[in-house]
Parts: C-alpha cells; sequence; structure tokens
C-alpha cells in the first residue's frame, strides 16, 4: 500500500499502492505476471491478476502546475504511512554496502 502522487508511473505503479505483487503470510513475495515481467521458470512465487490492468486515457505527461496532476492520499494511504514500516533486508542492506564501498559496481565499468 502506497500513495505515489496520483502519477501513473507503470509497472505496477497506478498513482496509489502496487499492484504488481503482494506480501503474503510467511513473509514472501508474489510477482503479480500481468504486470510484473519474471521468468517463470526460475520464479515460482508468481500469481496471476488480471482486475489490476487499468486503461490509459488522455495525455499522460503533466504531473505538476495548474492543470497537473490533483491527486490526494485515501483515508486509508493516510493510515497506513504512519504505521509501522519494515526496514531493508539483509540483503539490500548487503547490497548497498558493497554499492558504497566499489563505486564501480554501483555505476557501472566505463566502456571502450
Amino acid at each position: 500500500m502506497g500513495f505515489y502522487g496520483g502519477v501513473n508511473y507503470g509497472n505496477g505503479y497506478f498513482g496509489s499502492g502496487f499492484v504488481g505483487g503482494r506480501w503474503e503470510s510467511g513473509g514472501v513475495f508474489r510477482h503479480n505476471t500481468v504486470i510484473s515481467n519474471v521468468d517463470v521458470r526460475n520464479v515460482h512465487n508468481t500469481y496471476v491478476d488480471h482486475t489490476v490492468v487499468r486503461e490509459i486515457r488522455g495525455p499522460n505527461h503533466s504531473f505538476n502546475g495548474g492543470r497537473g496532476i490533483q491527486a490526494r492520499p485515501s483515508r486509508e494511504e493516510m493510515e497506513f504511512s504512519r504505521g509501522p514500516h519494515q526496514g531493508p533486508t539483509p540483503g539490500q542492506v548487503s547490497h548497498a554496502q558493497e554499492a558504497h564501498n566499489n563505486h564501480l559496481a554501483a555505476h557501472g565499468a566505463h566502456h571502450r
């Protein structure tokens, strides 16, 4: 659950919440293969939910200014924003530390 300013970024972030996957009991994340492109031969924690697909109408290029998006979080989204949040996983911490220590890993090697 999350509020993304009403901006349709695509890839599961359609302005309110994330629909490209979900956390399930036991701390397992499952990918919605209608939204997220994962190799189902190797990734088995998947599901299919077509109900989250939305048609995009009109221009989707102005996010601010007088005629920009005028979205506000719902009451439920505001409640979630004040709730407990999970910190980074050990894998994420390790990845961030590696990127910090090795700038080539973080930014890519120079190509000739």
